[in-house]
């Protein structure tokens, strides 16, 4: 019981540490340019609209990007990152913490 308790505790505190409003404000700066205010614009030919994405992806595909891509081979990892070398994802990451990535994911997957 004493564990439950502390899972759903640790649980509660994690939720409480992301903001939508944030992430918002983020996505605006930073993101909306190329995704579109519901971020159901489609950026470049082939890609899906990341509205609705789930959190972990988005965040996996945003550090990645953050990192500025360092795995050499771009097309074993179209699918990874969604469409390939960006210049632009990896300008527009360069200065995101962890806590605005988390942001702009429960954003996004809240665009459903």
């Amino acid at each position: 019981m004493k564990k439950i308790l502390l899972s759903i505790l640790f649980v509660s505190v994690s939720l409480m540490a992301v903001d939508s409003v944030a992430g918002a404000e983020k996505y605006v700066k930073k993101c909306a340019v190329c995704h579109g205010a519901n971020a159901k614009k489609i950026p470049i030919k082939g890609m899906k609209p990341i509205a609705g994405m789930k959190i972990t992806k988005l965040v996996k595909i945003l550090r990645y990007y953050q990192a500025g891509a360092p795995i050499g081979d771009w097309e074993s990892n179209v699918v990874a990152v969604g469409h390939g070398f960006s210049r632009e994802m990896i300008d527009s990451t360069m200065y995101l913490s962890q806590r605005d990535m988390d942001n702009i994911g429960v954003y996004v997957n809240s665009l459903k």
